[in-house]
């Protein structure tokens, strides 16, 4: 019982912060975004905003939300630095 509520708890800080992500983003007008990390939050969060530029390492489900070509294995991810990576 406890552990659901726990669960529901952190999905809503997710869904709060993915909208917090949209709305800045959105808010700001970017054209570009740069993610340094693998998360695909930010991303989708910038495709919602619709931002036509969104860049990124492309480390497993975040692929499918950046609109960058040249994309890290995920054996390059872990042994190249962020300078590297980027």
């Amino acid at each position: 019982m406890i552990s659901s509520i726990v669960n529901l708890g952190k999905s809503f800080g997710i869904l709060l912060k993915f909208l917090i992500y949209t709305v800045f983003l959105k808010k700001k007008n970017f054209s570009h975004v740069f993610i340094l990390d693998k998360i695909s939050r930010p991303a989708i969060a910038a495709k919602f905003a619709k931002i036509e530029n969104v860049i990124g390492p492309g480390i497993k489900n975040q692929k499918k939300w950046i609109t960058n070509k040249n994309l890290l294995t995920y054996k390059d991810y872990q042994n190249l630095d962020y300078s590297d990576q980027s």
